[in-house]
């Protein structure tokens, strides 16, 4: 028999040394997906049981009700399994903003919170952004109380692009106050968390006799470097790493893992292989992971400290089987993932003449994914498919679809683009080959 996670159903075995009631809100986090739920709310869980109880999450979620609804039925436990299992009680309140907005800008308003942390995703890095809208009111409604605002997103300069879109949402005399009172550091998060699955919640059933419903499987690593700014929480206490050059770590983790992960993705579906661990039981496609970071990535590339293991790190911890992490997850969105994670790659190979045939090829299995006939998420995904209907061949397409750096690389952008579709194995080989 199994029971509903909820307040009064924790096994004993899996009791956090505290309870959720215990914790004060210090924290807003706007995204409340799978990812938060087994990063931040992880690490502010490490806070709670060594003894700092002022940094409970009240966790928004933009458009999601059902994650809302699920969390407040299980009193915001849940638990995260990677080596073992863990009960998380860190969130202890959740928000709804389309429905909620008012709750959300009270919370934001509350001097009590001193951070607001942000898992929006890349696409939701833009102008016109309800979200960083409503952040921009939450922070005004404060008069001057301090606050330190951590975007957690794969962004370049996620900080500082935090700051800019802030004040775009906001009248003059609130930004002088920001400017005076708001800090906004750049961070890097790093850990796989793949989607939630049936079987996950069949194994806790199994295990423990409950029934999550909002239970997150992810891998044993995880990361998070945070700039040395503002007012933040006692990191130390939760291992996480405070530095003054979070550029070097973020430059290394979206052109090292993302670029990587996006070659891997697009290259299984090429191949119908379903997951990221099942690319790189393919000899070819784990080659071609590694000679893109060897020979493209890392020449334009200086690895923080202490970091050179990083790379081949990365390889094992996309190989571990246990994941299951879907190729058609980490393609997804590609449009604004590839710009942060292989841009720089290619416009410093091609500034320096080197080959850069691999980035070519996931910029090829991108455009071949989105415009396929079962297509890939995508934002920009209606636009290409016109491109791809206006433009036959695929040098042309290629030339129509890429700008900024890639521009130059767009023929050779084609040719993959007809291999990948004729032969993908011979599109694998040849990359390997021209690198």
């Amino acid at each position: 028999m199994t029971v509903r996670l909820s307040r009064d159903t924790v096994p004993a075995a899996l009791e956090a040394g505290y309870r959720p009631e215990e914790l004060r809100v210090g924290v807003v986090h706007l995204g409340l997906g799978n990812f938060h739920r087994a990063h931040q709310a992880v690490v502010f869980d490490e806070l709670a049981r060594a003894g700092h109880r002022d940094w409970g999450i009240c966790a928004v979620a933009p458009r999601n009700a059902a994650v809302v609804a699920t969390l407040r039925a299980q009193n915001h436990r849940y638990t995260v399994t990677a080596d073992s299992t863990r009960l998380v009680g860190a969130i202890t309140e959740t928000r709804h903003a389309a429905s909620e907005p008012d709750a959300v800008l009270a919370r934001l308003a509350d001097p009590a919170v001193r951070l607001v942390t942000l898992t929006l995703t890349e696409h939701a890095y833009r102008p016109d952004s309800p979200m960083f809208a409503l952040l921009a009111r939450g922070i005004a409604a404060r008069r001057g109380a301090p606050l330190t605002v951590l975007s957690c997103d794969n962004v370049t300069d996620n900080g500082h692009r935090v700051a800019e879109l802030v004040a775009a949402a906001t009248d003059a005399p609130a930004r002088r106050r920001i400017d005076a009172t708001v800090a906004f550091p750049r961070s890097v998060v790093d850990r796989i968390v793949p989607a939630p699955t049936a079987d996950d919640r069949a194994a806790l059933a199994t295990a423990y006799g409950i029934d999550d419903h909002a239970c997150v499987r992810t891998e044993p690593y995880l990361q998070w470097v945070v700039e040395r700014l503002g007012d933040q929480p006692p990191w130390a206490a939760a291992g996480v790493t405070v530095t003054d050059d979070v550029e070097a770590y973020q430059r290394m983790k979206l052109r090292v893992l993302n670029a990587a992960h996006s070659l891997l993705a697009y290259l299984a579906l090429a191949y119908r292989v379903d997951t990221i661990a099942g690319a790189m039981a393919v000899p070819d496609l784990r080659a071609a992971a590694g000679a893109f970071q060897r020979r493209e990535a890392l020449p334009a590339l200086a690895l923080p400290a202490g970091e050179d293991a990083y790379p081949a790190r990365v390889l094992d911890r996309f190989a571990d089987p246990a994941l299951r992490h879907t190729a058609r997850q980490v393609a997804a969105d590609g449009s604004t993932k590839l710009p942060h994670r292989l841009y720089p790659t290619v416009a410093a190979a091609r500034a320096a003449g080197r080959r850069c045939d691999l980035a070519a090829l996931t910029v090829a299995g991108w455009l071949s994914a989105v415009t396929a006939a079962e297509p890939v998420a995508d934002p920009a995904g209606d636009r290409l498919r016109d491109l791809r209907r206006a433009y036959p061949t695929d040098t042309d397409f290629a030339s129509a679809a890429l700008t900024g750096p890639l521009a130059e690389v767009a023929p050779l952008v084609g040719v993959y683009l007809t291999e990948l579709a004729d032969d993908p194995a011979a599109a694998v080989r040849r990359a390997l080959a021209a690198c």
